[in-house]
């Protein structure tokens, strides 16, 4: 439509809707002009003839009502765009940092029972969250794994159990024969080298059996206060009373004025300090002087079983200073491992939670620290 300046009135129209008027103020055309007529989205504009309005189909357009835009606010707006980016990767942070911090406390204890797994520890986490499958599958491993490790361990004690008893019918005919007057003198040296390999192989099962009750954690441990000093002067007195072993000489000193008590299992830890000086011996048939030292430090006590024999590789070395499960992974090489009475020293030392480090070198000797806590 066209309206006349002066008069506010229709000059020309086409397709005016019938709701819409035919004349207008000035007012009004202001109005339109900036909003909107009867809803009808209109845009003017000033002609020769008058006033030309071109109007829409309601909901067609929306009107912008505001013409003007602040300068200073304009100059501004790069700063608030500024603030609004940072303040948007502030919450963004914020949610990452807190989602972090929740998931790497749900994945802590699960990381630590995966480490724990090969270790042979019980595993046992409580199942909640959105890892709850995890946890429980964790569970349900160890359990499985737990099983397992009594069913070999148990086997082993079984099978330890079946070939001690035969054996022990072999040394009991083999000592009644060697006591024979009628055996000849090298019937007598084959008789002495079938009880001593049958003794061997006894002790060999002895310490199987053991080991493998200390791996999976079968073994009940009794807790009682410990005097070593006491415990170590006894087995060293034992050795040094028996004449099979007039070879070697022993040497032990204890730091004066001081206690050293032990809560643990006295039976156990007479057996790896046993199995430590029978090392010596075998390793040394020709005789070797053992020492066996213990004094104070800060934490607690060190027990030092020493011999100046003639040692042992460095490989060998390495490999019984390395964790206890990586022994038992690679004690099926023969090139590799040094026998199972070190073996045992060692657990029964983590057991006490104690930490024993080996030393020796060619020729220059074997010798066991063990760091005890008082």
């Amino acid at each position: 439509m066209l309206i006349d300046e002066q008069s506010g009135n229709i000059k020309w129209s086409a397709y005016l809707p019938e709701e819409l008027p035919l004349s207008y103020s000035r007012g009004d055309i202001a109005l339109f002009t900036r909003y909107y007529l009867k809803d009808y989205p209109v845009f003017t504009y000033v002609i020769e003839k008058g006033i030309l309005v071109l109007g829409f189909p309601k909901d067609s357009y929306a009107k912008y009502p505001a013409n003007y835009y602040d300068i200073k606010g304009m100059k501004l707006l790069p700063k608030y765009l500024v603030v609004y980016i940072l303040l948007n990767v502030g919450i963004l942070f914020a949610f990452y940092w807190f989602s972090k911090r929740k998931l790497f406390r749900d994945i802590l204890p699960i990381t630590e029972a995966i480490c724990d797994l090969p270790k042979g520890k019980e595993i046992n986490l409580q199942a909640s969250g959105e890892l709850s499958y995890i946890q429980m599958a964790l569970n349900d491993t160890s359990a499985k794994l737990k099983t397992q490790d009594s069913m070999r361990a148990n086997w082993i004690a079984g099978v330890s159990h079946d070939i001690r008893t035969p054996l022990s019918l072999v040394l009991g005919y083999a000592n009644q024969l060697s006591k024979s007057p009628a055996l000849i003198e090298d019937d007598q040296r084959s008789l002495q080298k079938i009880i001593t390999s049958s003794e061997t192989i006894r002790s060999l099962i002895e310490d199987l059996n053991l080991t493998s009750r200390l791996e999976y954690n079968l073994t009940k441990i009794n807790d009682e206060s410990i005097d070593m000093v006491k415990l170590l002067r006894n087995i060293v007195v034992d050795y040094m009373n028996q004449d099979e072993y007039e070879k070697y000489s022993f040497d032990f000193n204890v730091e004066s004025n001081n206690k050293f008590i032990l809560k643990g299992d006295a039976g156990l830890l007479e057996r790896a300090f046993r199995n430590l000086i029978l090392n010596s011996i075998k390793h040394n048939p020709n005789g070797c002087d053992i020492s066996i030292h213990i004094v104070s430090y800060v934490k607690g006590m060190v027990i030092t079983v020493k011999d100046n024999g003639k040692g042992c590789l460095e490989e060998k070395t390495k490999l019984l200073n390395k964790p206890t499960q990586v022994q038992m992974q690679e004690k099926k090489n023969p090139n590799s491992y040094h026998g199972l009475g070190l073996l045992i020293v060692k657990q029964v030392v983590e057991l006490h939670h104690g930490e024993v480090i080996f030393h020796s070198g060619d020729n220059t000797g074997f010798q066991a620290e063990m760091h005890f806590p008082i």
